[in-house]
């Protein structure tokens, strides 16, 4: 898979994973659809096309209680990065501050509420981060978010099939426990992470 390919996969999983009460979601699924069926055979597009499957032939407002009853109401479930590695530590609050800044000097705008952490949010910033930039670490703790939640899930759909796609393009979760390098000396990499993590 080229880097364009998995931009491209990126932005599909961060549209997916966010919340599907827009107006144009069910547009945006069927679009999604159309792009997955052209794609070559892997584990990931199975996973998707299983996902977007149950997502299309669930009623919009039986998918929207669905999205809340999965993601919502419990932790070990949150589509938020720094509470699967921080939990309520203090030290989350000065984590979501350096996430924000990575974001917006990489030239990435927010445009919702949501925190700069929210696993969607980051789906579509690595979709359209530059080229030159080294995500690789930041990649790797988004794919151990993913495991985790997938373990409280189990194979609840369609969201279960979404989390496998994205973490067949992910990298296998780190195990490092080294202390990143101060942010702000090497620019925009994120690999500078703001906070030391423990899997």
């Amino acid at each position: 898979m080229n880097d364009l390919e998995k931009k491209q996969w990126f932005g599909v999983v961060a549209v997916l994973l966010d919340y599907p009460g827009v107006p144009t979601f069910r547009n945006q699924l069927e679009e999604a659809w159309e792009w997955a069926e052209h794609l070559a055979p892997s584990p990931a597009k199975d996973h998707l096309l299983t996902g977007l499957d149950q997502m299309l032939s669930t009623p919009p407002e039986i998918l929207e209680s669905l999205y809340v009853n999965t993601f919502d109401f419990s932790q070990k479930a949150s589509l938020h990065l720094t509470a699967h590695e921080l939990g309520d530590s203090r030290d989350r609050g000065g984590a979501l501050l350096e996430i924000r800044e990575i974001l917006r000097q990489s030239g990435y705008e927010e445009t919702g509420n949501e925190l700069p952490d929210y696993l969607p949010l980051l789906f579509e910033w690595l979709s359209v981060k530059p080229d030159d930039m080294n995500t690789g670490r930041l990649e790797s703790r988004i794919s151990a978010a993913c495991f985790k939640i997938l373990d409280h899930l189990g194979d609840a759909e369609p969201y279960s099939s979404l989390l496998r796609a994205a973490a067949e393009l992910l990298p296998e979760p780190g195990s490092r426990r080294e202390e990143p390098k101060p942010f702000g000396e090497q620019g925009t990499d994120a690999d500078e992470m703001p906070y030391p993590i423990h899997y």
